[in-house]
């Protein structure tokens, strides 16, 4: 027998034990499935590491990768570590991970392998890893939603519906994904009807399905529970090398040590859970449900209060000058990203949804176009005050995180950055040069943190996109031609949004203020204090008060 022949039936078909068709390149089972179709010599025996999926249960349920090579495993924590923990799940303990994997069920067990062959490959697999990852990922599937339609709500089946839900958006497939969030998201909500267990691996799963529901849909299926569950336990805060010497004289830090050890885990998923907050209102306002925000009543006015009281709940020990991130070294952060990670989305979340809340494309541009709004002049600085100011922070962050090798790979979080990226983007066709420079090396950071985060998830590829396409936005006599409908996706676009292929635009006129400076001089001397005598922090405060302002718009 000539064993170089390649077999009669695709790899596809072999696995599910169905007749194939033969046709070449692609049978007519994978055409209609959409599945890559491959034919293997005959002498190309499938890896004894891999389960083979199979139509029963039983059958599934007794097949697993319990003769994986032991490292095999050990590459599965690295990648958890790097790539999936906080990025944006907590789904798991990397401290338990490895002694837990071996005893998890097999379809558990399968996802996990589908999800991070899908970001790394292993060497136990002689066949490509997306073919891999295919197979461990259909091992998975048959058997957690069959289990689900029972209404079965355990801890492994809503764990492993998080990891196939991840999986899907890392691979495009948003509809088939917002379907699984939805299905993870319900049997939770039968669980916590049924039991109010808080167990650490419960509370990961209950708040990485929260995470899933909150960021990726536009309005969220999970019933979330009168008094909010407790927050997964949290990894301890490095010490800080030499911070005496990097705390500011004028600030304050005697209230910290009454406050105590808070939790960086609860930090990370509170700034989540108060962008999604920001995202459903820009949403409802580009649907047109307009409003006055300053006033007390608006729903801008609590998500600014709420904002104020996350700053006020956050422990002094997690701020930026208290943790000496910029001392640290790319090993020592390597070592600890279990604190690291959550650390750095907190703070990259703390600065971008503020941003962005006061992001001067809706402040100065939607609402202005309102016929008969008249906003305060005050309100109107102070809006872009706040947006300069975080988003340069934003900036900042991720500037430091490329010197100090500590990669993004969140997909959350490319949301926040894409969103942030569109500030920079309008202020640099400041007329104040050096405003214009700064905003055009922020914007910069933030298409190169996109780029990196692109090649991974689908999302941010189009959101990246799409700010490349604004790239092209001419100004001409103090006007900026741009389309709106692009900004909008960009702003608030969730994963079953597509760019707008509408060529409608819109005119943005540029000025300088909107209340006369009080000026530079200060009573009993002649000479101006100049910007060039402050460092960068004290001029970005003092001359972005009253400089450098969108304002009007020809729709």
């Amino acid at each position: 027998m000539d064993h170089n022949r390649p077999r009669r039936s695709c790899e596809q078909c072999r696995a599910k034990k169905t007749k194939c068709s033969g046709e070449r390149p692609q049978c007519s089972h994978c055409r209609r499935q959409g599945k890559q179709c491959i034919y293997r010599p005959r002498n190309n025996h499938r890896p004894t590491t891999l389960p083979r999926p199979s139509s029963s249960p039983q059958r599934v349920a007794t097949t697993h990768d319990a003769r994986s090579p032991a490292d095999l495993f050990d590459h599965v924590l690295q990648v958890y570590q790097a790539s999936v923990y906080c990025q944006p799940l907590p789904l798991f303990n990397p401290a338990t991970l490895r002694h837990a994997l071996p005893h998890f069920p097999s379809y558990l067990r399968s996802a996990v392998l589908a999800l991070t062959l899908r970001l790394s490959n292993h060497p136990a697999h002689r066949i490509l890893p997306e073919e891999a990852s295919s197979l461990y990922t259909s091992t998975s599937r048959n058997v957690v939603l069959q289990k689900a339609m029972q209404g079965d709500a355990c801890l492994q089946v809503r764990q492993t519906l998080c990891l196939l839900a991840l999986g899907e958006i890392l691979d495009g497939l948003h509809v088939q994904a917002f379907a699984t969030v939805g299905a993870a998201a319900r049997l939770e909500a039968i669980k916590l009807r049924t039991s109010t267990a808080q167990e650490d691996d419960e509370l990961r799963c209950h708040w990485s399905i929260r995470t899933l529901d909150n960021a990726f849909t536009s309005t969220p299926n999970m019933n979330h529970p009168t008094a909010p569950l407790p927050y997964p336990s949290s990894p301890e805060r490095p010490l800080p090398t030499d911070i005496m010497a990097a705390r500011e004289e004028d600030i304050s830090n005697r209230h910290e040590i009454r406050k105590g050890e808070s939790e960086v885990i609860a930090n990370y998923l509170q700034a989540f859970q108060m962008w999604s907050k920001v995202a459903w209102y820009f949403e409802d306002m580009r649907l047109g449900n307009r409003e006055s925000p300053w006033l007390a009543s608006s729903r801008y006015h609590q998500l600014t209060a709420d904002l104020y009281q996350q700053q006020a709940d956050l422990s002094d020990l997690h701020l930026y000058r208290n943790v000496g991130f910029s001392r640290q070294n790319p090993a020592d952060l390597r070592n600890r990203q279990d604190y690291w990670i959550p650390w750095i989305s907190m703070q990259i979340g703390a600065h971008a949804t503020p941003a962005v809340l006061n992001n001067p494309f809706v402040q100065l541009f939607v609402l202005q176009s309102d016929k008969g709004l008249c906003q305060p002049r005050s309100f109107l600085q102070q809006t872009v005050d706040q947006a300069l100011f975080h988003s340069a922070w934003v900036g900042r962050l991720l500037r430091e995180c490329d010197r100090l090798e500590l990669p993004i790979d969140d997909p959350i979080l490319g949301q926040m950055i894409a969103a942030t990226a569109t500030i920079p983007f309008l202020f640099r066709f400041s007329r104040d040069a050096k405003v214009s420079r700064r905003a055009a090396i922020d914007l910069q950071t933030c298409l190169d943190c996109l780029a990196q985060l692109a090649k991974t998830w689908p999302l941010i590829a189009k959101k990246h996109a799409c700010l490349l396409n604004l790239q092209s936005t001419v100004e001409q006599d103090g006007q900026l031609r741009l389309q709106p409908e692009a900004l909008w996706y960009v702003v608030c676009g969730d994963f079953l949004d597509e760019p707008s292929r509408s060529l409608s635009e819109a005119q943005i006129h540029i000025t300088t203020s909107f209340i006369e400076p009080v000026g530079d001089t200060i009573p009993g001397e002649e000479n101006e204090l100049q910007p060039d005598h402050y460092n960068w922090a004290d001029y970005f405060v003092d001359s972005f008060m009253v400089d450098n302002y969108l304002v009007g718009l020809e729709p």
